[in-house]
């Protein structure tokens, strides 16, 4: 039988064996990294708003990942008919006063991508009630319905919406329950208009040897301070957490420019 002492020693054993493997892996062919390390940073994300950004760990709401944005809508490209979206990483929600801020989270330098810094500062100067907006138009056209339904959901919770119950009656179980339609009659609550949108980035930071890296490099440094952290911003703020170590490593080399057989030693 083991022990309460016993049990946490076997999660710390777990969590530093999957942050081996991450580490590892991440040098592998066709790996993503950033696919897999998002629920990580989710466990560290309070940490990070709270000592870096001074938004208070008890005004936190809900973190939600994969938030889409509606590209008519949010994004202006072509038209309101435009019924696609992007995704960013995670849409961070507080309260009092309520705000809202969407995390593009990147473990590589090279993947910092001109399009998705300009959707973030796109959907930062936007009004809530369209970014509200455009995750319900979303909905009413995607071909998953029903997970749009968990997340509309949890947006509820929120205090994000009114009109709720019509899809409340549903049962996401049955066959053709019309979810599409419902969504249709669900509106933006009002505690909710004059909500603040910032977005934030994290990313490695440092320095490349690659010269169109070191240009996406720059074009993070060159956003507001208050915008982005670097890794080594959010090494020093985490201190001794376990992810510390993990970043330390990512900020140090590119992927596949750590030599694999040094790595034993780490």
């Amino acid at each position: 039988m083991f022990t309460k002492t016993n049990r946490l020693d076997r999660k710390e054993i777990y969590l530093d064996s999957l942050i081996k493997n991450l580490k590892l892996w991440r040098n592998l062919p066709a790996y993503q990294l950033e696919r897999r390390v998002d629920v990580l940073f989710s466990l560290v994300l309070p940490e990070i708003f709270e000592r870096m950004f001074s938004e208070g760990r008890n005004d936190l709401l809900e973190i939600l990942p994969e938030f889409p944005l509606h590209k008519g809508l949010v994004l202006n490209e072509n038209d309101e008919s435009y019924n696609r979206s992007v995704k960013v990483d995670f849409a961070v929600f507080y309260k009092d006063p309520n705000r809202i801020f969407l995390v593009e989270l990147k473990t590589d330098n090279h993947s910092i991508n001109d399009a998705q810094l300009k959707n973030l500062k796109a959907a930062a100067a936007i009004e809530p009630t369209t970014l509200l907006k455009g995750v319900i138009k979303c909905a009413r056209h995607s071909d998953s319905p029903r997970k749009y339904a968990h997340l509309i959901y949890y947006l509820n919770e929120l205090g994000c919406f009114e009109n709720f119950h019509h899809v409340k009656r549903m049962n996401l179980d049955q066959e053709g329950c019309r979810l599409r339609d419902k969504f249709e009659k669900i509106q933006i609550s009002q505690d909710w208009t004059n909500a603040d949108i910032q977005f934030k980035i994290i990313y490695p930071g440092g320095a490349s040897k690659i010269a169109e890296t070191a240009r996406k490099i720059e074009l993070v440094k060159a956003l507001p301070e208050e915008t982005r952290a670097s890794f080594c911003d959010v090494i020093r703020a985490l201190g001794e957490h376990p992810l510390a170590n993990f970043l330390q490593t990512l900020s140090e080399f590119e992927p596949g420019r750590e030599t694999p057989w040094s790595l034993e030693s780490k």
